[in-house]
């Protein structure tokens, strides 16, 4: 029996290499909420401010969230994972946590502990005058 080297063209091992790396890159791509969570980014106070409105506004992105709340309420989120919601504050301090789950079950958490001080809060709007009788 002989035995014969026949290789395969250049032109067709690279097009095969090239088809087993971009299966590789998408499986990875694809993966990474499995392995890591849903990414999860809020535009918020940062954490230990103190704040002299009691109207925090906040918003961000969660990826590929299925379910998303802040302290235990749910928020609708678009197609893109967008989101943009407010709180009120109590007076003094407050803590403020986001939380998104994935299809997979995974979770992420953001806490933010913030300070509303109230009686700055007053003097600031009556050094306005804003109020007239």
């Amino acid at each position: 029996m002989r035995y014969s080297n026949k290789q395969f063209p250049a032109p067709l091992t690279l097009l095969i290499g090239l088809f087993v790396f971009s299966i590789g890159v998408f499986t990875i791509r694809n993966s990474r909420d499995i392995l890591f969570g849903t990414p999860l980014s809020v535009q918020i106070a940062s954490d230990g401010t103190t704040l002299n409105d009691g109207f925090l506004p906040f918003s961000g992105n969660a990826g590929h969230a299925r379910t998303l709340s802040v302290n235990g309420r749910p928020l609708t989120i678009d197609r893109e994972g967008n989101f943009s919601d407010g709180l009120l504050l109590s007076p003094g301090y407050n803590v403020v946590e986001v939380a998104s789950e994935n299809q997979f079950g995974k979770q992420s958490v953001r806490t933010y502990h913030l300070v509303f001080d109230q009686e700055h809060s007053v003097a600031r709007a009556l050094d306005k005058e804003t109020y007239r009788y």
